[in-house]
This record gives C-alpha cells, sequence and structure tokens, in this order.
C-alpha cells in the first residue's frame, strides 16, 4: 500500500502513528509521532523494518525517516495544485490500534493557521474526514491519489473553546 504503520519507542513507553512512502527508502510522517524516539519500526504490508528520522520540521510537524531495509509499497506523489473547497478527499492510517484504514471526507477550509502546542501551524488543510490518534502522518489524498497534505492534528471540542491538538 505504500503506508505504513510507525511504532516510536521511548523512555516513558511507547507511541504509534502512520507515515507513507515518498521514495523506496524515505517516509513523510508528522514530527509529533517521532519525536523523542529512541527507536523507531516501520511496517507495511506484513514486513517490519527500523528507520532513523533524517528531517524534522517541529513548527510544521513534519519528520522524513529513512528505512534501513526497502520495503515495498506504493510511492507517493504530492499534489502540484492545493486542493480546493469542497473537494473530496480521503485519510489513509492506523488509527486506534486499528489495521490500516480509509476514511473519506470534503476539505471545508483550505490555508488555515491553527495553534498546535507551542507552535502555529500554517497553511493547514482543514477536512470533515474522521481523523483519530494514530492517523496523524498519514496521507491526505485527493481521489486522483496524489497526496493534498500530512495529517498532523485533529479538532477537538473542549465546554469552552475549539483546540486543536497533536494526535
Amino acid at each position: 500500500t505504500g503506508v505504513g504503520l510507525i511504532t516510536s519507542s521511548r523512555c516513558e513507553g511507547s507511541a504509534s502513528g502512520t507515515g507513507f512512502f515518498i521514495a523506496d527508502d524515505l517516509i513523510m510522517t508528522a514530527a509529533h509521532v517521532v519525536s523523542g524516539a529512541t527507536a523507531l519500526t516501520v511496517s507495511v504490508g506484513g514486513e517490519s523494518t527500523t528507520a532513523s528520522i533524517i528531517g524534522s520540521n517541529e513548527a510544521q510537524d513534519l519528520a522524513l525517516l529513512r528505512t534501513d531495509t526497502r520495503l515495498d509499497g506504493h510511492l507517493f506523489e504530492f499534489s502540484p495544485q492545493p486542493p480546493l473547497v469542497a473537494q473530496e478527499v480521503a485519510a489513509l492510517g492506523y488509527p486506534l490500534d486499528a489495521p490500516l484504514t480509509f476514511t473519506s471526507g470534503r476539505v471545508s477550509i483550505v490555508d488555515r493557521t491553527v495553534e498546535v502546542g507551542d507552535y502555529s501551524i500554517a497553511n493547514i488543510t482543514q477536512t470533515d474526514t474522521a481523523i483519530n490518534p494514530g492517523n496523524s502522518g498519514g496521507p491526505l489524498i485527493l481521489m486522483d491519489g496524489t497526496v493534498a497534505g500530512v495529517v498532523v492534528a485533529k479538532r477537538t471540542w473542549t465546554d469552552e473553546s475549539l483546540a486543536y491538538s497533536a494526535e
């Protein structure tokens, strides 16, 4: 599939998220999925390998991983155009410790800036596609199969206000 489950071992335990191939041994994911990792494992289609972080941008919540061995899978390409409001999109990922899932929806807002933790992330595409913990780092794809963005946050509601949290 080209979409992998990323398991991040940390001193305080482990966490998981999603990533996707952009080259034979390069995986794009969200920085918060791999931040603080002491070891990373990527699993795609029943195969697993270790990986290392070769680049990370905490302010944009993006990270690039290099796998230690090549895994087979689809190589995703980024769309040359940003998505349009009302355009159909889908998220691929491993939410809530589930197998690979596909959820679809539509783009609600483009070029939004949101506060996530200590950072403001610009150029966010908001969608009504179901996003859950574990989807982070996965691709938000257009119906032609190109990537419109990387899933980095989900909207959560509180009694007082709308908040964004990195999941």
